[in-house]
């Protein structure tokens, strides 16, 4: 029986996505993950309630950020920019995270701007796996 509730647990989201926009998906996304990573977190601290909420709030604005950021890159590329540039200072693990996230490719580093140690990233239409609606 549990393992019948937990596979409708986990089939239901995944076959109500079917008939969304990525916007929406990657929103529940966000959501749900956070949700589940602060319930995890505020269990620890002793209320997993609000430590759900929490994570569900800031997953959900990092979904949509993310889907922001992809609909940039969309435009971009079909108005015919070649490739996007993103260049990180290696400690900040923030930004690293970020454009990593946003499946962009590490090419190297430059001192060319500030006489700044910076790690250079790059996205290329075609390392996009699929085009936002």
């Amino acid at each position: 029986m549990n393992k019948l509730l937990l596979l409708a647990a986990v089939a239901l989201p995944v076959a109500a996505c079917a008939d969304m926009t990525p916007t929406q998906q990657r929103a529940v996304t966000g959501t749900a993950a956070g949700a589940g990573i602060g319930a995890i977190a505020g269990a620890i601290g002793g209320n997993a309630g609000l430590g759900a909420a929490a994570g569900a709030g800031a997953g959900l604005l990092g979904g949509l950020l993310f889907d922001q950021s992809r609909q940039a890159q969309d435009r971009a590329f079909q108005q015919g920019v070649e490739q996007v540039i993103a260049v990180v200072r290696p400690a900040n693990a923030r930004a690293l995270a970020t454009v990593r996230r946003m499946s962009m490719e590490w090419v190297g580093e430059t001192e060319k701007y500030h006489n700044l140690r910076l790690q250079v990233f790059r996205l290329r239409p075609g390392d996009l796996t699929a085009p936002s609606r």
